[in-house]
């Protein structure tokens, strides 16, 4: 015989290596993945119920500003002037 199998220092030390290795097996073995699956599902139902009774605001919901990058008097200007209240009237909405 051995040494190392007279020792009973190493015989202890492969009796607990083994006791943990079986109970890390049992506990990972034992764990299920079903309250996982149902938790997931009750929180996917949650979000689209959620989601569907949310309303639509209209869109803009504030006076759409028209910038023109060229300075004020000059013809960029001019068109904006004249197109904001033809815009305002074709597509309801105040610019």
């Amino acid at each position: 015989m051995s040494s190392e199998q007279n020792n009973p220092m190493s015989t202890k030390i492969r009796s607990t290596m083994k006791t943990n290795h079986q109970s890390q097996v049992t506990s990972h073995e034992s764990r299920s993945s079903t309250p996982r699956i149902t938790s997931h599902l009750i929180l996917a139902t949650v979000l689209a119920a959620a989601a569907t009774t949310a309303t639509a605001q209209p869109y803009p919901n504030r006076p759409v500003r028209l910038i023109v990058p060229f300075a004020a008097g000059g013809p960029g200007d001019f068109i904006a002037r004249v197109m904001s209240p033809r815009l305002t009237e074709s597509l309801g909405q105040l610019w």
